[in-house]
This record gives structure tokens, sequence and C-alpha cells, in this order.
């Protein structure tokens, strides 16, 4: 008997126009009504993966959400159970070292805000921000 099915976002649920394909929507829909728990997977913030967790009714305390490679385990509600993020000392260590060798950053933090101490932004942080703006 099947318990739990976790699945990755970026292409494996989603197509190449960034659309959840219909076989897997069907898949999911067919597996929460046997009570099974979906887990969407991804390196992207819950920011960027709420649409998806919205469009297949993953939005409840009963289905769960992995982001960030594995760095936060989070409710389909957002309420985190698990988060293995940056300590701020090792924050302080990269921005140093950017600041020493000119070098752009940012990092994302688990609510999906991005953070540098670059005044003058690189386009890698530009393109990363519009990518995981929300889409609601």
């Amino acid at each position: 008997m099947i318990k739990l099915v976790a699945v990755d976002v970026d292409d494996t649920l989603l197509n190449s126009q960034g659309k959840i394909l219909e076989s897997s929507r069907e898949a999911i829909t067919k597996a929460i009504s046997k009570n099974v728990k979906v887990v969407l997977c991804s390196g992207r913030p819950y920011a960027g993966v709420k649409k998806f967790i919205d469009e297949l009714a993953l939005n409840n305390n009963n289905q769960y959400v992995i982001t960030f490679n594995g760095a936060v385990i989070e409710t389909g509600l957002h309420v985190k159970l698990l988060e293995k993020c940056l300590s701020a000392k090792t924050y302080e260590v990269i921005d140093k070292f950017s600041q020493k060798n000119k070098v752009f950053y940012n990092i994302v933090n688990a609510d999906s805000q991005i953070i540098t101490s670059n005044l003058n932004v690189g386009r890698i942080t530009v393109t990363q921000a519009w990518e995981k703006m929300p889409d609601y």
C-alpha cells in the first residue's frame, strides 16, 4: 500500500511551459482520494511552489512540501516543520568573501525573501528575484 508520494516540481510535475502536466494532476488527485500523502519537492522557496500547492489542493496541514532542496520542510499551509538554513555567522563569512572579491551574491531565506548586501545587484539576483515571486 502506497502511503506517500514525493514529486519533484521542475521537469517532473511541470511541462516546459511551467504548467502542471494533466497526467500528474490526475495521479495526484487519485492519490489524495486514497489518503496518500503528496509531497512537492523543489529547490524553490515556498512562494515558488505556492501556486501549484493551491492548484493541486495540497493547501492544508495534511500535505507537505520540501523546499530549498531539502533545507525546509513544511505543511501545505506554510507551517514549518523543519528548517536547516544558514547561520548568521555563515552569512557574514559569505558577505565578507563577496565584498573582498567583488562577487555578487544573494541568499533566499525561508520566507522567500532575497537578502544581499550588494548595493549594485547583478543581473542574476534580479532574475532570481523575479523567478521567486509568488503568483498570488
